[in-house]
């Protein structure tokens, strides 16, 4: 556009008509009306694009790290829309079988279209994604808030949740943290997920840190998302970034104020960080720090 107006500007100064020539004005007139007319075209495109996904989209997750919240930032997107739902990969023990849900589920690749879901690490799916030119946003959280919110969420917002019975014979919600800190049955030592076994903190972590460093995903951190310095401004600008989403400031300030709506979401408790402070005894810091090693550590978080 600078340079269309540079050129009408030379082919004006060229001109050898004195300035009492109607031609001469003529001519500077259709110029910049055909200038005018470009820049008016170019904003009105604009307009139509901020906003708008060019791939499709999706939002994967650690179980209570947020992922509602994600969902509600997307949604907001104009033309984004939740096709499919991917939970029931983290309770599949095996890649090829998470893989096949994976195919079987993302069958809409138009842009726009959104899918959800906890999928632990596999180089089969992040492949398939790739290839199929879906962006992956991961959403993570500090392990102890997630262990806190974990045994809170089974118990106190679905009754029906395949964990209930199990947690419920815990007794106590304290031997319900050690029970998400350790594991439980089989997964006290290997990914597994049904209703006889809860991945201890480790094994769950791990089974989806590699997403962390693959090259089709923005990982994004739940506290980064609830920062109180900037409300998550820097963070979801840094997002519409990955997702190549034209956007302006309205739209940074609508996704903060209309996505990150607690009432919105059927599975907030009670959002923030820092929580497992109020429930971790010096027992389960002690518990935590055995089973867990250096997990906080390789995840960017620290005791202090």
């Amino acid at each position: 556009m600078n340079r269309y107006l540079i050129s009408c500007l030379n082919r004006f100064k060229k001109s050898k008509k004195t300035a009492t020539d109607p031609y001469r004005f003529s001519g500077l007139r259709r110029s910049l009306t055909g200038l005018l007319g470009g820049l008016e075209s170019t904003l009105i495109k604009s307009r139509a694009e901020v906003g708008h996904l060019s791939s499709p989209v999706l939002f994967n997750s650690i179980p209570k790290s947020g992922t509602n919240l994600l969902k509600n930032i997307l949604v907001v997107l104009p033309n984004a829309r939740v096709v499919g739902d991917l939970s029931l990969a983290a309770e599949k023990d095996q890649n090829d079988e998470r893989l096949d849900l994976v195919k079987s589920r993302i069958s809409d690749l138009r842009p726009g279209c959104i899918y959800g879901g906890h999928i632990p690490y596999s180089t089969a799916i992040a492949d398939w994604l790739c290839k199929h030119e879906v962006k992956q946003l991961f959403l993570y959280r500090d392990p102890r808030d997630v262990t806190v919110s974990l045994h809170h969420y089974v118990m106190e917002k679905r009754k029906r949740h395949a964990y209930y019975e199990l947690y419920a014979s815990l007794g106590s919600n304290s031997d319900r943290l050690f029970g998400t800190i350790c594991g439980v049955g089989e997964g006290q030592t290997v990914y597994k997920v049904s209703q006889s076994s809860i991945p201890n903190v480790k094994v769950m972590f791990d089974a989806f840190e590699k997403w962390l460093k693959d090259e089709n995903t923005f990982p994004l951190r739940y506290e980064d998302l609830m920062n109180p310095i900037d409300n998550g401004a820097e963070v979801v600008t840094k997002l519409l970034e990955f997702l190549n989403v034209p956007y302006n400031q309205e739209l940074v300030e609508t996704i903060l104020s209309r996505g990150k709506d607690p009432s919105k979401s059927r599975t907030f408790r009670r959002g923030g960080s820092g929580a497992w402070r109020e429930e971790y005894s010096e027992k389960h810091v002690e518990v935590f720090r055995r089973v867990a090693g250096d997990l906080l550590e390789r995840w960017g978080y620290a005791w202090d």
